[in-house]
């Protein structure tokens, strides 16, 4: 089973490959947040998706 530090580590290795810098900067926060406001996965990562965009556009 994989543990929470193990899949948060595996997130920054994954944006650092894939070049997400916005996503690796706020996804622990958005996390948070989306545990804190019930969130669905969809609108968790429409959020994390929306940052990565406004830093590219």
């Amino acid at each position: 089973m994989t543990t929470s530090e193990e899949l948060i580590e595996q997130i920054e290795d994954y944006c650092k490959e894939l070049k997400l810098p916005a996503t690796r900067q706020n996804f622990k926060e958005e996390i948070m947040e989306a545990n804190e406001k019930n969130y669905s996965h969809e609108r968790f990562l429409n959020g994390l998706l929306e940052k990565e965009a406004d830093l590219r556009l």
